[in-house]
């Protein structure tokens, strides 16, 4: 093939990121319990996704936007033991020990109401 003549790279896609959860962002009760309600939907059990790491959602979408993935949500997960503990690393100052975790969205988070309560 000539440097002149190209061909289209096939299944070209694009990935789109949604932030749920900036790291250390506070959230309002009302938000806090609509990403509670949204992670539990989503078979995530909120009390040992780590607050202080962000929370994404990232889907991939084919160029001409015609198909989207369901998404993944992405976040970081804290270790526990047999009884439920968060396990630590008395080696390392970060407190609870955590790994990075995807899980495939069966549930969309709802929007945000508005001021006046309008989703």
């Amino acid at each position: 093939m000539s440097p002149d003549k190209t061909s289209p790279v096939p299944h070209l896609a694009e990935t789109r990121t949604v932030k749920v959860l900036e790291e250390g962002q506070s959230l309002s009760d009302e938000q806090r319990a609509r990403i509670k309600a949204w992670l539990t939907a989503n078979s995530i059990e909120p009390r040992l996704v780590s607050a202080d790491q962000p929370v994404l959602v990232e889907y991939k979408t084919t160029a001409d936007r015609s198909k989207q993935s369901a998404g993944h949500i992405h976040f970081t997960q804290y270790y526990v033991d047999e009884e439920g503990q968060k396990n630590a690393d008395c080696s390392w100052k970060g407190g609870a020990l955590s790994f990075p975790r995807c899980v495939r969205q069966k549930v969309e988070l709802e929007p945000e109401p508005d001021g006046d309560g309008n989703a």
